[in-house]
């Protein structure tokens, strides 16, 4: 497990919202990379930077060359600030997860830390219907001032908590999102704060449009 710190180009006015995914294509040597299943997640969002932290299916084992692609921006609604045919997303958010979480039924054992597996899960509505089903992307993460590090809550016993997010569905209205941890209870997860910052592709965005994104090499 890995933490990297990614500065912004140019600092914002306010805490955007970050979205990003692992991005193994970028290695020249393709035929010879490893190419672990890993998690991501990101942690410590401000004004001039973010903390983007990975773990491997393989433990302490390091991927090669792994790339981390990532989008920051600072408007839910874009259409108030980008004219009509330029809007280079449709709408975005930051919605904060349940405070309890729920054993997750289908695990077969015990996750690799030795831990059970819990999840939250939550039904985010778009806030308008799209024509056909848009294309979103989401990102889980932690931004609290009072506390900027959640893995340091009493019981994990770790420096930062390992969670891997997934879409688990989408239509034109809503979007399910769900986050996956491991941890001895569910009780020690309570009110974690876990929140997630989302993206949406629709019809009337474009995407050719000038955004502060770029590419870190983990």
């Amino acid at each position: 497990q890995t933490c990297q710190r990614v500065k912004f180009g140019k600092p914002f006015g306010r805490v955007p919202m970050v979205v990003g995914t692992i991005d193994y294509a970028s290695n020249s040597n393709a035929a010879a990379q490893r190419r672990h299943a890993t998690a991501h997640w990101i942690e410590n969002i401000d004004e001039a930077q973010f903390m983007v932290c990975f773990r491997s299916a393989h433990g302490d084992s390091v991927p090669d060359a792994m790339a981390f692609n990532w989008l920051a921006f600072e408007h839910k609604n874009p259409a108030l600030w980008f004219k009509q045919q330029e809007q280079p997303y449709s709408v975005a958010g930051r919605t904060a997860g349940w405070k309890t979480w729920s054993a997750y039924s289908h695990a077969r054992s015990a996750s690799m830390d030795g831990k059970s597996v819990f999840l939250n899960c939550k039904v985010v509505p778009f806030g308008r219907e799209f024509p056909v089903m848009p294309t979103v992307l989401v990102t889980a993460n932690h931004v609290d001032k009072r506390a900027l590090d959640w893995g340091v809550r009493p019981g994990l016993q770790r420096s930062h908590a390992s969670i891997a997010t997934y879409i688990d569905e989408i239509g034109t209205k809503s979007f399910k999102v769900c986050t996956a941890e491991s941890a001895t209870s569910a009780e020690l997860l309570y009110d974690s704060g876990i929140q997630w910052d989302w993206l949406v592709v629709g019809d009337n965005a474009d995407m050719g449009t000038p955004s502060i994104a770029s590419q870190v090499v983990v």
